[in-house]
């Protein structure tokens, strides 16, 4: 199976090679995976608030980080539900953490939340969903390998 590198990928939010991306870095944890970041003005949707796309796709990168990390699946999302707190504020910091909830045959859900100041700061958003496995198609066509 292709393992996932972040250094050779696309990804508006964990690539590494997109210039234009966020560049998000998960570490694993025992429970899933966790970032820091700061999301900077150029992803904004109101004024200092971070879009609610770029909220959802947060959580949902989370989630499929901490599904990999755990499990070693590449998969895809097959459902997405996100609840919106708090607005996520521009230029400031802010804590996503992302875990496997449960796993039922062939899906895999799991839930993620963002939030702000620190990671015992007010949960600005949450996230649950469920993964099913990435087509081998996905895999083979990845820029991922080492």
């Amino acid at each position: 199976m292709a393992i996932f590198n972040t250094q050779n990928s696309q990804c508006v939010i964990c690539g590494e090679s997109n210039r234009n991306g966020l560049g998000v870095r998960f570490e694993p944890n025992t429970t899933g995976v966790h970032a820091w970041l700061s999301v900077p003005r150029d992803w904004q949707g109101y004024e200092a608030v971070v879009h609610g796309g770029i909220v959802a796709g947060l959580l949902d990168d989370a989630m499929w980080h901490a599904i990999y990390h755990l499990t070693g699946r590449w998969t895809v999302t097959a459902e997405i539900q996100v609840r919106y707190k708090r607005p996520v504020s521009i230029e400031q910091p802010i804590w996503i953490t992302g875990w496997l909830d449960r796993t039922h045959q062939r899906l895999l859900r799991a839930a993620a939340e963002i939030r702000q100041g620190s990671d015992q700061g007010p949960i600005q958003a949450a996230a649950q969903g469920r993964f099913m496995p990435a087509p081998e198609t996905i895999i083979r066509g990845s820029r991922h390998e080492l």
